[in-house]
């Protein structure tokens, strides 16, 4: 059973969050890798897996608290206005708990053209244009009987690239890594919901 609790939000108006009743939905834990700490030792060689662990025990251990006792779904903000007549919709900014425990923050309005083909993939992304050059000017036609979702989900951009330099050996030529990886999203026209939201 879920309960639909209504609380004040600090975006203001009234922000719902989704929470499981005691004895319902079935507690799932994350991956076996998720629950490992890495624990460091004098003179020990720290490769980067060890410090991705450590990244990745943290991050799923607020994903797991966000998910268990605080739901999922809009906190604050996030609004959508259509403009009418217009293939626009205005998506104010925001802060979301997605159903994985993920935290999705849209730090300032945005405006997403719903008659873009981004059925077929395209999508319009917090990291910058992701959307397909050769369909960017395609127009979908819209059936006016049938509804559409804008959905929002979080998504990772690799930000900061450095030079890497080629390796003592002069096999490896070097190139370029990113050195931080940046929480966004991603927000697409869906003609159906997924299965895990028609129960809802």
């Amino acid at each position: 059973m879920m309960n639909q609790i209504g609380t004040k939000s600090p975006c203001g108006g009234t922000a719902a969050a989704t929470v499981s009743a005691a004895g319902g939905a079935p507690c799932t834990g994350s991956g076996p890798a998720g629950l490992e700490r890495t624990r460091f030792f004098p003179r020990q060689l720290v490769t980067p897996d060890a410090l991705t662990q450590e990244q990745i025990y943290f991050r799923d251990k607020e994903r797991r608290h966000n998910r268990m006792l605080h739901g999922w779904g809009v906190v604050c903000g996030a609004r959508c206005q259509w403009k009418a007549g217009d293939c626009h919709v205005v998506i104010e900014a925001g802060y979301i708990l997605g159903p994985y425990g993920d935290e999705i923050v849209i730090p300032s309005q945005q405006t997403v053209d719903v008659c873009k083909q981004n059925l077929d993939g395209n999508t319009f992304s917090g990291c910058g244009d992701l959307t397909d050059p050769w369909c960017r000017d395609v127009r979908a036609t819209r059936k006016p009987d049938q509804t559409y979702y804008l959905a929002i989900r979080y998504h990772e951009c690799l930000s900061r690239p450095v030079a890497v330099p080629a390796g003592e050996c002069g096999c490896s030529d070097g190139g370029c890594e990113y050195t931080r990886i940046r929480d966004s999203y991603v927000i697409q026209v869906l003609d159906e919901l997924p299965d895990s939201y028609k129960n809802v």
